[in-house]
């Protein structure tokens, strides 16, 4: 394959200059490019900084995790992406320090002359060994949101009591609310900390609400709820949200927009204003833990003040 030509199927992307063997393939021309410049959030060209990019099916980025490696802005914060996919939204995003980016979402293929201000992108922090264990590229495709920063639900708990933000409890609380499954991995690793979260929190007017979506059966997901919620013995209400299936989360739970992947939490102020939506738990190493952890306490700490 030539450099100008991307395979894609449901399984894997094709690089240019391997050699695979596949049905039913489907080759598109990547035959769009995007030029532009990065600015600081005082209007100054950002020179220097490495970038990259990503779209579904499309990446700019150094196969060997080693920042030297990634492409930089020029002198005057200039950048070039060549040959992307004319029919994909893609990323953009700079590495400001060792453990900071900035991202742009959902810009369109074939822009020149885009300029691109930290002002407006969306600074995110970066875990330890972001590099080598991943999880900025991750990060840029998730751009999970809530449509005017108001969320609205209504579902019922294991006892089949319909419960919803209106809820008196939940009133002048900061809330979590956690959207989990007892068959994600990451959701069963994180829950034993939004327990002791509810501890340390709870007298200070922190409420968390889990709602768990299953797979199988409208019994056979109650019932693994209820196996998963005595084991750990969860300390906070629990909604049961219905079906795992693409786009069940968005279907129950009013204003979630482009949701992308369990867990995730939102983090919702005292008047009821979606202040952050947390997609993914990182872990892996006691220092990645020690880094969510910590992130998500000062994040409740702000929101009770």
């Amino acid at each position: 394959m030539s450099n100008q030509h991307s395979a894609v199927s449901d399984r894997f992307m094709a690089e240019p200059g391997g050699r695979y063997r596949v049905e039913d393939l489907t080759v598109r021309l990547a035959s769009s490019s995007m030029q532009g410049v990065v600015l600081d959030a005082e209007g100054e060209p950002l020179a220097g900084a490495p970038f990259g990019a990503r779209s579904a099916n499309f990446r700019i980025t150094p196969r060997e995790p080693r920042l030297e490696l990634f492409p930089r802005t020029g002198p005057g914060g200039e950048f070039n992406l060549p040959q992307m996919l004319p029919d994909e939204r893609l990323s953009f995003w700079v590495v400001l320090s060792e453990n900071t980016a900035h991202i742009w979402q959902g810009l369109e293929p074939g822009g020149a002359d885009i300029r691109l201000s930290l002002a407006d992108g969306m600074r995110v922090d970066l875990p330890p060994d972001w590099l080598r264990m991943g999880g900025l590229e991750a990060r840029a495709l998730r751009n999970t949101r809530v449509e005017g920063d108001v969320v609205n639900f209504e579902l019922p708990d294991l006892e089949g009591n319909m419960v919803s933000l209106d809820d008196p409890r939940f009133a002048n609380k900061v809330l979590l609310v956690n959207i989990w499954g007892s068959w994600c991995g990451h959701c069963r690793r994180e829950i034993p900390h939004l327990i002791e979260l509810k501890k340390k929190y709870g007298a200070r007017g922190l409420e968390i609400i889990g709602i768990a979506f299953e797979e199988g059966e409208p019994a056979e997901r109650r019932r693994a709820v209820e196996r998963f919620a005595e084991r750990l013995q969860m300390n906070y209400p629990i909604l049961l949200g219905g079906i795992h299936e693409k786009g069940s989360v968005e279907s129950v739970l009013v204003g979630l927009q482009d949701f992308r992947g369990f867990p995730a939490t939102l983090f919702i102020e005292r008047g009821g204003t979606v202040e952050h939506v947390q997609v993914g738990f990182v872990g892996g190493t006691p220092e990645r833990l020690a880094w969510q952890l910590r992130r998500t306490e000062e994040r409740i700490e702000r929101l009770l003040r």
